[in-house]
Protein backbone atom coordinates (compact mmCIF):
# COMPACT_ATOMS: atom_id res chain seq x y z
CA UNK A 1 0.00 0.00 0.00
CA UNK A 2 1.24 3.46 -0.86
CA UNK A 3 0.61 7.28 -0.82
CA UNK A 4 0.02 8.82 -3.13
CA UNK A 5 1.57 12.79 -3.68
CA UNK A 6 0.18 15.71 -1.70
CA UNK A 7 -1.09 18.39 -3.40
CA UNK A 8 -2.17 21.91 -2.03
CA UNK A 9 -4.13 22.38 -5.30
CA UNK A 10 -5.74 19.14 -5.17
CA UNK A 11 -7.71 16.50 -3.10
CA UNK A 12 -6.06 14.24 -1.35
CA UNK A 13 -6.52 10.67 -3.08
CA UNK A 14 -5.02 7.31 -2.18
CA UNK A 15 -4.65 4.79 -4.23
CA UNK A 16 -4.19 0.48 -3.57
CA UNK A 17 -2.63 -1.40 -5.87
CA UNK A 18 -1.70 -4.25 -3.37
CA UNK A 19 -3.83 -7.70 -3.60
CA UNK A 20 -5.70 -9.03 -0.67
CA UNK A 21 -2.73 -11.54 -0.09
CA UNK A 22 -0.44 -8.99 0.69
CA UNK A 23 -2.63 -7.04 3.13
CA UNK A 24 -3.05 -10.49 4.92
CA UNK A 25 0.54 -10.34 5.04
CA UNK A 26 1.02 -7.18 6.31
CA UNK A 27 -1.39 -7.78 8.97
CA UNK A 28 0.40 -11.06 10.05
CA UNK A 29 3.20 -9.16 10.87
CA UNK A 30 1.97 -7.10 13.32
CA UNK A 31 0.22 -10.02 14.79
CA UNK A 32 1.56 -13.72 15.57
CA UNK A 33 -0.36 -16.64 14.28
CA UNK A 34 -1.77 -17.16 18.12
CA UNK A 35 -3.07 -13.81 18.08
CA UNK A 36 -4.76 -13.41 15.00
CA UNK A 37 -7.28 -15.65 13.57
CA UNK A 38 -9.56 -14.84 10.96
CA UNK A 39 -12.97 -15.44 12.39
CA UNK A 40 -15.86 -12.56 12.43
CA UNK A 41 -14.63 -9.17 14.16
CA UNK A 42 -17.61 -8.56 16.13
CA UNK A 43 -17.27 -12.13 17.84
CA UNK A 44 -13.59 -10.90 19.45
CA UNK A 45 -15.02 -7.46 20.48
CA UNK A 46 -18.00 -8.80 22.63
CA UNK A 47 -15.65 -11.59 24.11
CA UNK A 48 -13.14 -9.13 25.19
CA UNK A 49 -16.10 -6.46 26.69
CA UNK A 50 -17.42 -9.70 28.58
CA UNK A 51 -13.93 -10.12 30.09
CA UNK A 52 -13.63 -6.34 30.73
CA UNK A 53 -17.18 -6.34 32.84
CA UNK A 54 -16.24 -8.71 35.79
CA UNK A 55 -16.00 -7.13 39.30
CA UNK A 56 -13.84 -8.11 41.87
CA UNK A 57 -15.58 -8.43 44.82
CA UNK A 58 -14.17 -5.01 46.61
CA UNK A 59 -16.72 -2.96 43.82
CA UNK A 60 -19.51 -5.20 44.68
CA UNK A 61 -18.56 -3.67 48.34
CA UNK A 62 -18.43 -0.31 46.80
CA UNK A 63 -21.89 -0.39 45.29
CA UNK A 64 -23.22 -1.86 48.22
CA UNK A 65 -22.26 0.63 50.77
CA UNK A 66 -23.45 3.50 48.09
CA UNK A 67 -26.77 2.23 47.48
CA UNK A 68 -27.01 1.89 51.46
CA UNK A 69 -26.12 5.49 52.28
CA UNK A 70 -28.64 6.51 49.66
CA UNK A 71 -31.47 4.45 51.12
CA UNK A 72 -30.28 6.07 54.35
CA UNK A 73 -30.24 9.68 52.80
CA UNK A 74 -33.77 8.86 50.86
CA UNK A 75 -35.00 7.68 54.10
CA UNK A 76 -33.94 10.66 56.08
CA UNK A 77 -35.33 13.13 53.85
CA UNK A 78 -38.73 11.33 54.14
CA UNK A 79 -38.43 11.29 57.95
CA UNK A 80 -38.15 15.37 57.40
CA UNK A 81 -40.93 15.54 55.39
CA UNK A 82 -43.56 13.50 57.23
CA UNK A 83 -42.24 14.15 60.89
CA UNK A 84 -44.84 16.01 63.38
CA UNK A 85 -44.11 16.33 67.07
CA UNK A 86 -46.53 13.90 68.94
CA UNK A 87 -49.80 15.12 70.08
CA UNK A 88 -50.86 14.31 74.23
CA UNK A 89 -53.34 11.93 74.24
CA UNK A 90 -54.85 12.78 77.24
CA UNK A 91 -56.65 15.93 78.10
CA UNK A 92 -54.15 17.54 80.74
CA UNK A 93 -57.26 19.58 82.70
CA UNK A 94 -60.12 18.85 84.52
CA UNK A 95 -62.83 19.05 82.42
CA UNK A 96 -65.60 18.94 85.15
CA UNK A 97 -67.79 21.91 85.66
CA UNK A 98 -66.82 23.47 89.28
CA UNK A 99 -70.01 23.76 90.62
CA UNK A 100 -70.67 27.68 92.00
CA UNK A 101 -73.07 27.47 94.15
CA UNK A 102 -73.19 31.26 95.00
CA UNK A 103 -74.11 32.00 90.55
CA UNK A 104 -75.96 28.58 89.90
CA UNK A 105 -77.57 29.70 87.06
CA UNK A 106 -74.52 31.38 84.90
CA UNK A 107 -72.68 28.03 85.41
CA UNK A 108 -75.18 26.17 83.87
CA UNK A 109 -75.23 28.44 81.44
CA UNK A 110 -71.66 28.44 80.76
CA UNK A 111 -71.59 24.60 80.49
CA UNK A 112 -74.77 24.72 78.38
CA UNK A 113 -73.25 24.60 74.80
CA UNK A 114 -76.82 25.40 72.74
CA UNK A 115 -76.88 28.54 74.65
CA UNK A 116 -73.18 29.27 73.51
CA UNK A 117 -72.74 27.79 70.83
CA UNK A 118 -68.77 27.64 69.76
CA UNK A 119 -66.56 28.90 67.40
CA UNK A 120 -64.31 25.72 67.63
CA UNK A 121 -66.96 23.79 68.04
CA UNK A 122 -67.34 20.66 65.97
CA UNK A 123 -68.66 17.70 67.97
CA UNK A 124 -71.97 16.33 68.24
CA UNK A 125 -72.61 19.04 71.59
CA UNK A 126 -74.03 15.72 73.45
CA UNK A 127 -70.35 14.66 73.72
CA UNK A 128 -68.64 16.63 76.74
CA UNK A 129 -64.91 15.33 75.54
CA UNK A 130 -62.37 17.32 74.55
CA UNK A 131 -60.60 16.05 71.41
CA UNK A 132 -57.88 17.34 69.53
CA UNK A 133 -59.37 19.46 66.68
CA UNK A 134 -56.16 20.44 65.04
CA UNK A 135 -53.59 18.39 65.08
CA UNK A 136 -50.42 20.70 63.64
CA UNK A 137 -50.74 23.38 66.49
CA UNK A 138 -48.55 23.06 69.20
CA UNK A 139 -47.75 25.02 72.36
CA UNK A 140 -44.32 25.90 73.82
CA UNK A 141 -43.92 27.53 77.46
CA UNK A 142 -40.56 29.52 76.80
CA UNK A 143 -38.83 30.56 80.32
CA UNK A 144 -36.21 32.97 80.10
CA UNK A 145 -34.20 32.93 83.61
CA UNK A 146 -31.37 34.49 85.53
CA UNK A 147 -28.92 32.26 86.77
CA UNK A 148 -28.39 33.68 90.51
CA UNK A 149 -31.53 34.14 91.54
CA UNK A 150 -33.41 31.90 88.98
CA UNK A 151 -36.55 34.28 88.79
CA UNK A 152 -38.31 33.94 85.86
CA UNK A 153 -38.23 37.25 84.22
CA UNK A 154 -39.87 36.21 80.62
CA UNK A 155 -42.52 34.01 80.59
CA UNK A 156 -43.94 33.21 77.42
CA UNK A 157 -46.77 30.81 75.72
CA UNK A 158 -46.16 30.57 72.32
CA UNK A 159 -48.74 28.99 69.76
CA UNK A 160 -47.21 27.03 66.76
CA UNK A 161 -50.24 26.39 64.40
CA UNK A 162 -48.61 24.51 61.09
CA UNK A 163 -51.86 23.74 59.44
CA UNK A 164 -53.34 27.64 59.63
CA UNK A 165 -49.47 28.77 58.99
CA UNK A 166 -49.69 31.38 62.04
CA UNK A 167 -47.61 32.02 65.47
CA UNK A 168 -48.94 33.42 68.47
CA UNK A 169 -46.65 34.71 71.50
CA UNK A 170 -48.30 35.67 74.68
CA UNK A 171 -46.06 37.16 77.51
CA UNK A 172 -46.90 36.91 81.03
CA UNK A 173 -45.65 39.81 82.61
CA UNK A 174 -42.74 39.28 85.83
CA UNK A 175 -45.05 40.80 88.55
CA UNK A 176 -48.04 38.87 87.58
CA UNK A 177 -49.92 37.80 90.54
CA UNK A 178 -50.45 34.44 91.49
CA UNK A 179 -50.97 32.43 94.57
CA UNK A 180 -49.68 28.77 95.11
CA UNK A 181 -49.82 28.40 98.94
CA UNK A 182 -50.93 24.92 98.38
CA UNK A 183 -50.00 22.54 101.73
CA UNK A 184 -46.67 23.20 100.70
CA UNK A 185 -45.63 26.38 101.94
CA UNK A 186 -41.93 26.04 99.91
CA UNK A 187 -44.01 26.77 96.86
CA UNK A 188 -45.53 29.71 98.00
CA UNK A 189 -45.43 33.22 96.27
CA UNK A 190 -47.22 36.16 95.15
CA UNK A 191 -45.70 36.61 91.89
CA UNK A 192 -45.43 34.59 89.03
CA UNK A 193 -41.29 35.19 88.43
CA UNK A 194 -40.77 33.39 91.59
CA UNK A 195 -42.77 30.33 91.09
CA UNK A 196 -39.90 28.66 88.64
CA UNK A 197 -37.47 29.51 91.24
CA UNK A 198 -39.53 28.04 94.11
CA UNK A 199 -39.84 24.80 92.07
CA UNK A 200 -36.48 24.32 91.65
CA UNK A 201 -35.20 24.72 95.39
CA UNK A 202 -38.37 22.49 96.16
CA UNK A 203 -37.23 19.72 93.34
CA UNK A 204 -33.35 19.67 94.89
CA UNK A 205 -35.12 19.74 98.36
CA UNK A 206 -36.75 16.12 97.71
CA UNK A 207 -34.39 14.65 95.74
CA UNK A 208 -32.02 15.73 98.93
CA UNK A 209 -29.44 17.74 96.36
CA UNK A 210 -27.53 21.21 96.08
CA UNK A 211 -26.01 20.47 92.88
CA UNK A 212 -28.23 22.07 89.86
CA UNK A 213 -28.42 19.62 87.19
CA UNK A 214 -30.27 18.70 83.89
CA UNK A 215 -32.97 17.13 85.73
CA UNK A 216 -33.41 19.54 87.93
CA UNK A 217 -33.85 22.32 85.98
CA UNK A 218 -36.45 20.29 83.43
CA UNK A 219 -38.22 18.28 86.34
CA UNK A 220 -39.13 22.40 88.05
CA UNK A 221 -39.71 23.35 84.41
CA UNK A 222 -42.30 20.66 83.32
CA UNK A 223 -44.09 21.28 86.85
CA UNK A 224 -44.08 24.68 85.61
CA UNK A 225 -46.23 23.60 82.65
CA UNK A 226 -48.62 21.81 84.73
CA UNK A 227 -49.36 24.97 86.52
CA UNK A 228 -50.40 26.61 83.54
CA UNK A 229 -52.04 23.50 81.78
CA UNK A 230 -54.40 23.08 84.70
CA UNK A 231 -55.44 26.48 85.26
CA UNK A 232 -55.79 27.99 81.52
CA UNK A 233 -56.93 24.74 80.29
CA UNK A 234 -54.09 24.31 77.67
CA UNK A 235 -52.48 21.72 76.25
CA UNK A 236 -48.37 22.42 76.38
CA UNK A 237 -46.21 20.48 74.28
CA UNK A 238 -42.87 21.81 74.58
CA UNK A 239 -40.80 23.56 76.93
CA UNK A 240 -38.04 25.85 76.78
CA UNK A 241 -36.01 27.64 79.55
CA UNK A 242 -32.74 29.34 78.64
CA UNK A 243 -30.63 31.96 80.69
CA UNK A 244 -29.20 35.31 79.93
CA UNK A 245 -26.17 33.94 79.12
CA UNK A 246 -26.86 31.46 76.37
CA UNK A 247 -29.55 34.24 75.14
CA UNK A 248 -26.03 36.30 74.54
CA UNK A 249 -24.51 33.55 72.60
CA UNK A 250 -27.66 32.75 70.28
CA UNK A 251 -27.84 36.20 69.59
CA UNK A 252 -24.33 36.50 68.72
CA UNK A 253 -24.16 33.14 66.79
CA UNK A 254 -26.90 34.58 63.90
CA UNK A 255 -25.23 37.87 63.96
CA UNK A 256 -26.89 39.62 65.66
CA UNK A 257 -30.59 40.88 65.79
CA UNK A 258 -30.93 44.60 63.35
CA UNK A 259 -33.86 46.33 65.25
CA UNK A 260 -35.02 50.09 65.88
CA UNK A 261 -34.35 51.24 69.12
CA UNK A 262 -37.52 53.24 70.31
CA UNK A 263 -36.09 55.53 72.58
CA UNK A 264 -32.72 56.25 75.08
CA UNK A 265 -31.71 53.40 77.50
CA UNK A 266 -29.80 53.84 80.36
CA UNK A 267 -29.27 52.53 83.54
CA UNK A 268 -27.18 51.19 85.81
CA UNK A 269 -27.16 48.42 88.69
CA UNK A 270 -24.60 47.53 90.01
CA UNK A 271 -26.36 44.75 92.99
CA UNK A 272 -27.17 42.78 89.76
CA UNK A 273 -23.98 43.72 87.40
CA UNK A 274 -26.48 45.59 85.07
CA UNK A 275 -25.30 47.98 82.87
CA UNK A 276 -27.46 49.68 79.98
CA UNK A 277 -26.92 52.29 77.46
CA UNK A 278 -28.29 51.84 74.36
CA UNK A 279 -29.12 55.31 71.84
CA UNK A 280 -32.47 55.50 69.73
CA UNK A 281 -31.71 54.48 66.59
CA UNK A 282 -31.54 51.74 64.12
CA UNK A 283 -28.91 49.37 64.81
CA UNK A 284 -27.66 45.56 64.75
CA UNK A 285 -27.83 44.33 68.65
CA UNK A 286 -24.98 41.59 69.77
CA UNK A 287 -25.50 39.53 72.13
CA UNK A 288 -24.36 41.79 74.72
CA UNK A 289 -26.76 44.83 73.59
CA UNK A 290 -29.61 42.94 73.31
CA UNK A 291 -29.48 42.24 76.84
CA UNK A 292 -29.96 45.35 77.99
CA UNK A 293 -32.87 45.79 75.26
CA UNK A 294 -35.26 43.07 76.70
CA UNK A 295 -34.64 44.37 80.39
CA UNK A 296 -34.64 47.41 80.23
CA UNK A 297 -37.80 49.49 82.01
CA UNK A 298 -36.93 51.87 84.44
CA UNK A 299 -37.72 54.66 81.87
CA UNK A 300 -40.93 52.83 80.75
CA UNK A 301 -44.10 55.46 82.40
CA UNK A 302 -46.07 51.65 82.71
CA UNK A 303 -42.18 50.05 83.94
CA UNK A 304 -43.01 46.10 83.48
CA UNK A 305 -45.24 46.77 80.59
CA UNK A 306 -43.45 48.65 78.98
CA UNK A 307 -40.50 46.21 79.16
CA UNK A 308 -42.90 43.12 77.41
CA UNK A 309 -43.69 45.49 74.61
CA UNK A 310 -39.93 46.27 74.13
CA UNK A 311 -39.50 42.17 74.14
CA UNK A 312 -42.02 41.96 71.33
CA UNK A 313 -40.15 44.70 69.40
CA UNK A 314 -37.39 42.34 69.64
CA UNK A 315 -39.26 38.52 68.55
CA UNK A 316 -40.15 40.13 65.55
CA UNK A 317 -36.97 41.09 64.53
CA UNK A 318 -35.09 37.72 65.55
CA UNK A 319 -37.89 35.85 63.76
CA UNK A 320 -37.26 38.06 60.53
CA UNK A 321 -32.90 37.38 61.27
CA UNK A 322 -33.80 33.46 61.95
CA UNK A 323 -36.19 33.01 58.99
CA UNK A 324 -34.04 34.68 56.67
CA UNK A 325 -30.78 32.58 57.30
CA UNK A 326 -33.04 29.55 57.16
CA UNK A 327 -34.30 30.61 53.84
CA UNK A 328 -30.64 31.74 52.70
CA UNK A 329 -29.44 28.49 54.10
CA UNK A 330 -26.44 30.28 55.52
CA UNK A 331 -25.40 27.05 56.61
CA UNK A 332 -22.31 27.69 58.77
CA UNK A 333 -24.38 30.48 60.72
CA UNK A 334 -27.54 27.95 61.15
CA UNK A 335 -24.54 25.29 62.71
CA UNK A 336 -23.69 28.14 64.96
CA UNK A 337 -26.89 28.41 66.26
CA UNK A 338 -27.37 25.37 66.26
CA UNK A 339 -24.42 24.17 68.86
CA UNK A 340 -25.31 27.64 71.26
CA UNK A 341 -28.88 26.37 71.47
CA UNK A 342 -28.11 22.76 72.09
CA UNK A 343 -25.32 24.08 74.87
CA UNK A 344 -27.49 27.15 76.65
CA UNK A 345 -30.96 25.43 76.21
CA UNK A 346 -32.94 23.35 78.23
CA UNK A 347 -36.00 21.98 76.86
CA UNK A 348 -37.41 18.63 76.18
CA UNK A 349 -37.89 18.91 72.13
CA UNK A 350 -36.50 16.34 70.08
CA UNK A 351 -33.66 17.21 67.19
CA UNK A 352 -36.91 16.00 64.81
CA UNK A 353 -38.96 18.55 66.59
CA UNK A 354 -36.23 21.57 65.83
CA UNK A 355 -35.77 20.31 62.52
CA UNK A 356 -39.77 20.27 61.86
CA UNK A 357 -40.88 23.91 63.55
CA UNK A 358 -37.37 25.22 61.62
CA UNK A 359 -38.83 23.93 58.62
CA UNK A 360 -42.83 25.05 59.08
CA UNK A 361 -41.21 28.62 59.74
CA UNK A 362 -40.89 29.34 56.21
CA UNK A 363 -44.34 29.16 55.41
CA UNK A 364 -45.12 31.78 57.76
CA UNK A 365 -45.53 35.55 56.96
CA UNK A 366 -44.96 38.22 59.98
CA UNK A 367 -48.56 38.91 58.98
CA UNK A 368 -49.53 35.46 60.38
CA UNK A 369 -47.45 36.33 63.59
CA UNK A 370 -49.70 37.66 66.69
CA UNK A 371 -48.45 38.58 69.99
CA UNK A 372 -49.67 39.91 73.26
CA UNK A 373 -49.34 40.40 76.92
CA UNK A 374 -51.51 38.23 78.78
CA UNK A 375 -55.03 40.39 78.91
CA UNK A 376 -55.19 42.36 82.67
CA UNK A 377 -53.92 45.93 84.12
CA UNK A 378 -51.89 46.48 86.96
CA UNK A 379 -53.83 46.88 90.19
CA UNK A 380 -54.23 49.97 91.82
CA UNK A 381 -51.15 49.26 94.48
CA UNK A 382 -49.01 49.47 91.49
CA UNK A 383 -47.60 46.13 93.29
CA UNK A 384 -48.55 43.67 90.59
CA UNK A 385 -49.88 43.19 87.45
CA UNK A 386 -53.21 40.71 87.25
CA UNK A 387 -54.89 38.57 85.00
CA UNK A 388 -58.49 39.35 83.42
CA UNK A 389 -60.34 36.17 83.45
CA UNK A 390 -62.93 36.93 80.98
CA UNK A 391 -60.38 38.70 78.79
CA UNK A 392 -57.50 35.61 79.23
CA UNK A 393 -60.57 32.89 78.50
CA UNK A 394 -61.32 34.76 75.04
CA UNK A 395 -57.61 35.04 74.05
CA UNK A 396 -56.91 31.06 75.36
CA UNK A 397 -60.06 29.78 73.04
CA UNK A 398 -59.12 32.39 70.07
CA UNK A 399 -54.86 31.24 69.83
CA UNK A 400 -54.12 28.52 72.22
CA UNK A 401 -56.67 26.15 72.28
CA UNK A 402 -56.06 22.81 69.79
CA UNK A 403 -59.58 21.31 71.14
CA UNK A 404 -62.60 20.87 69.15
CA UNK A 405 -64.85 23.07 71.46
CA UNK A 406 -64.07 26.23 73.40
CA UNK A 407 -63.18 26.42 77.04
CA UNK A 408 -65.91 27.00 79.28
CA UNK A 409 -65.42 29.46 82.24
CA UNK A 410 -66.79 26.79 84.21
CA UNK A 411 -63.55 24.68 84.15
CA UNK A 412 -60.89 27.70 83.39
CA UNK A 413 -58.54 28.67 86.30
CA UNK A 414 -60.86 26.81 88.87
CA UNK A 415 -58.66 27.82 91.80
CA UNK A 416 -58.76 30.90 90.93
CA UNK A 417 -55.05 30.88 91.75
CA UNK A 418 -54.37 34.13 89.53
CA UNK A 419 -56.91 36.11 91.60
CA UNK A 420 -56.84 37.14 95.69
CA UNK A 421 -60.87 37.42 96.68
CA UNK A 422 -59.94 39.58 99.87
CA UNK A 423 -57.93 42.09 98.36
CA UNK A 424 -60.37 44.41 96.50
CA UNK A 425 -58.02 46.21 94.09
CA UNK A 426 -56.89 42.52 92.84
CA UNK A 427 -60.55 41.07 92.53
CA UNK A 428 -61.49 44.50 90.88
CA UNK A 429 -59.09 43.60 88.12
CA UNK A 430 -59.34 39.77 88.17
CA UNK A 431 -63.42 39.80 87.50
CA UNK A 432 -63.88 43.19 85.43
CA UNK A 433 -65.47 43.03 81.83
CA UNK A 434 -62.52 42.53 79.01
CA UNK A 435 -63.15 46.06 77.54
CA UNK A 436 -61.62 47.77 80.43
CA UNK A 437 -57.97 45.67 80.61
CA UNK A 438 -55.28 45.52 78.30
CA UNK A 439 -55.52 43.04 76.06
CA UNK A 440 -54.10 44.75 72.35
CA UNK A 441 -52.93 42.07 70.14
CA UNK A 442 -49.93 43.44 67.71
CA UNK A 443 -49.75 42.29 64.51
CA UNK A 444 -45.87 41.03 63.63
CA UNK A 445 -46.16 42.67 60.31
CA UNK A 446 -47.05 45.70 61.81
CA UNK A 447 -44.40 46.27 64.57
CA UNK A 448 -41.88 45.10 61.72
CA UNK A 449 -42.79 48.66 59.65
CA UNK A 450 -43.91 50.98 62.76
CA UNK A 451 -42.81 49.56 65.47
CA UNK A 452 -44.82 49.74 68.73
CA UNK A 453 -45.02 53.24 70.72
CA UNK A 454 -44.04 52.40 74.14
CA UNK A 455 -44.56 55.39 77.11
CA UNK A 456 -41.93 57.15 78.85
CA UNK A 457 -41.70 59.17 81.77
Amino acid sequence: MRRKKYDDEEDIEFEFDESAEDIDESVQEYYPDDDYEDEDVSETFNETNKKKRKYKPVHWVLISIILVLCMAILLVVAWIVIYKPRQKTEVPFNTDPVVDTDNSEDTKENTDTSKNPSAHETADPSDGRYKIDNDESYNILVVGHDKLAFLADVIMIVNFNARDKAVSVMQLPRDTHIELSDENIYLYTNKINEVYSNLLNENMRLAQTTWYTDENYLSALDDFAKIFEKSLCISIHHKVLVDLEGFKSIVDAIGGVPLYVPAEMHYSDPDQNLYINLTEGYQTLDGYHAEMFVRYRSGWAQADLGRVNAQKIFITAFFNKVKSLIKNIDVNTLNNLATEVVNNVYTDMSISDVIYYAKQSLSINLSEVSLMTAPGNIDASGSYYVLNREGMLNAINDYFNIYNKDITDAIFDRNTIFNDSDVASINYVYTSPSTIVLDQVYNGEEVDEDSIYIPQY
